[in-house]
Protein backbone atom coordinates (compact mmCIF):
# COMPACT_ATOMS: atom_id res chain seq x y z
CA UNK A 1 0.00 0.00 0.00
CA UNK A 2 1.28 3.20 -1.01
CA UNK A 3 -0.64 6.96 -0.62
CA UNK A 4 -0.49 7.40 -4.36
CA UNK A 5 -2.04 4.77 -5.94
CA UNK A 6 -1.16 6.23 -9.75
CA UNK A 7 1.63 7.54 -9.49
CA UNK A 8 3.36 4.36 -7.56
CA UNK A 9 2.07 2.24 -10.12
CA UNK A 10 3.93 4.01 -12.95
CA UNK A 11 7.22 4.16 -11.31
CA UNK A 12 6.83 0.39 -10.94
CA UNK A 13 6.10 -0.38 -14.59
CA UNK A 14 8.77 2.20 -15.46
CA UNK A 15 10.91 -0.04 -13.16
CA UNK A 16 9.96 -3.49 -15.15
CA UNK A 17 7.43 -5.04 -12.62
CA UNK A 18 3.83 -5.97 -13.48
CA UNK A 19 1.20 -3.86 -11.46
CA UNK A 20 -2.05 -4.86 -10.96
CA UNK A 21 -4.82 -3.08 -9.33
CA UNK A 22 -6.68 -4.96 -6.79
CA UNK A 23 -8.78 -1.77 -4.88
CA UNK A 24 -6.94 0.46 -2.43
CA UNK A 25 -3.73 -1.54 -3.24
CA UNK A 26 -1.90 -3.45 -5.75
CA UNK A 27 0.06 -6.36 -6.93
CA UNK A 28 2.91 -6.71 -8.26
CA UNK A 29 4.58 -9.50 -9.77
CA UNK A 30 8.20 -10.62 -11.35
CA UNK A 31 10.03 -8.55 -8.07
CA UNK A 32 12.70 -11.61 -7.33
CA UNK A 33 13.61 -8.96 -3.95
CA UNK A 34 10.66 -6.94 -2.02
CA UNK A 35 13.62 -4.66 -0.82
CA UNK A 36 14.00 -3.56 -4.50
CA UNK A 37 10.00 -2.19 -4.06
CA UNK A 38 10.53 0.25 -1.24
CA UNK A 39 13.96 0.87 -2.98
CA UNK A 40 12.52 2.59 -6.38
CA UNK A 41 9.13 4.14 -4.42
CA UNK A 42 11.32 5.90 -1.97
CA UNK A 43 13.69 6.96 -4.55
CA UNK A 44 10.65 8.38 -6.62
CA UNK A 45 9.42 9.88 -3.25
CA UNK A 46 6.69 7.78 -2.39
CA UNK A 47 7.08 5.71 0.62
CA UNK A 48 4.98 1.95 1.82
CA UNK A 49 2.39 1.91 4.23
CA UNK A 50 2.54 -1.55 3.52
CA UNK A 51 4.63 -4.45 1.97
CA UNK A 52 3.76 -8.21 2.59
CA UNK A 53 5.23 -10.71 0.23
CA UNK A 54 2.64 -13.28 -1.51
CA UNK A 55 3.26 -16.87 -1.97
CA UNK A 56 1.16 -18.90 -4.44
CA UNK A 57 -0.88 -21.83 -2.61
CA UNK A 58 -1.23 -25.41 -3.65
CA UNK A 59 -4.58 -24.46 -5.29
CA UNK A 60 -3.19 -21.72 -7.24
CA UNK A 61 -0.24 -23.99 -8.43
CA UNK A 62 -2.40 -26.68 -9.60
CA UNK A 63 -5.21 -24.13 -11.22
CA UNK A 64 -2.12 -22.88 -13.00
CA UNK A 65 -0.41 -26.12 -14.40
CA UNK A 66 -3.85 -27.55 -15.30
CA UNK A 67 -5.24 -24.20 -16.96
CA UNK A 68 -5.83 -25.14 -20.28
CA UNK A 69 -5.98 -29.21 -19.86
CA UNK A 70 -8.27 -31.20 -21.24
CA UNK A 71 -9.89 -34.08 -19.63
Amino acid sequence: RVADLPAADAVLRAAGWSVAPAGDHFVVSGVDDPGRITYALAAAGHYLTELTPMAPDLESVFLTLTEGARP
